[in-house]
């Protein structure tokens, strides 16, 4: 049976917490196992240079009818107002003075979810190019949700392993108009900060990228105020077995 013609919902534990929690016993078992410590630190403070290319961006991968199944899962689904990327002590190059901590988005975890893991396996990885892909696992999956006036820092993905995958995010907004603003924004160069790319947000957009690349989701505008505009990205964050 293809679950993926039923709703998100029917596969969806709204009330499991222990997600995130699960990740960072993950990660720090990793961290011994994998003697890491030296490696994550350089991770978060290594200065990149990345070239536009390697942002690799897909429209019309997922069917119309399963971004509508998703879209109702994020108009129905409960939100937690509990995400934010961590900042870790060493990520301070881009990051906000004088505030006790990153601003928080909605999140929406669904990385037990079998819809969205059948979702990337079934439909996404067949029809995108990502090198060793028979090797991939999903090591974090959600929804973020912005309104206007949240907002996020410049961070890296954080992974659980040093042995990372690409970051996966698809633009979930139907109808987003252009003067709300909203789009994804990557630092190319460590060193020039203000040399940046931008992909606008566009329904069912996908773009897959490097997860220690600089970036952030720009702010939503007043005009996105006024029309109650709401922003949904799904992400995976990929390691290697």
């Amino acid at each position: 049976m293809n679950i993926l013609l039923n709703k998100p919902s029917d596969y969806h534990e709204c009330n499991n917490l222990n997600e995130n929690e699960e990740f960072k016993i993950r990660k720090e078992e990793n961290i011994t196992k994998e003697e890491s410590v030296n490696f994550w630190r350089e991770y978060y403070v290594k200065q990149n240079k990345y070239n536009e290319s390697m942002i690799k961006i897909h429209d019309d991968i997922i069917p119309l009818p399963i971004l509508q199944n998703i879209n109702n899962f994020c108009t129905e689904g409960v939100w937690k107002y509990n995400y934010s990327p961590f900042i870790h002590p060493e990520e301070t190059e881009y990051t906000i003075e004088n505030i006790p901590e990153p601003i928080k988005c909605f999140s929406m975890n669904v990385i037990n979810n079998r819809y969205f893991k059948s979702l990337f396996f079934n439909s996404i990885l067949p029809k995108i190019n990502i090198p060793n892909s028979d090797e991939l696992i999903i090591d974090r999956a959600f929804i973020t949700g912005q309104l206007h006036g949240l907002s996020q820092n410049f961070h890296k993905d954080e992974r659980s392993s040093i042995k990372y995958g690409p970051s996966v995010y698809v633009f979930l907004n139907k109808l987003w108009k252009p003067y709300y603003d909203g789009s994804l924004v990557f630092i190319l160069d460590d060193n020039e900060p203000t040399n940046t790319a931008h992909v606008e947000n566009n329904y069912g957009r996908m773009v897959i990228f490097p997860p220690n690349i600089y970036h952030k989701t720009c702010e939503i505008s007043a005009y996105g105020l006024v029309e109650n505009a709401f922003s949904s990205i799904l992400q995976y964050h990929l390691i290697y077995k």
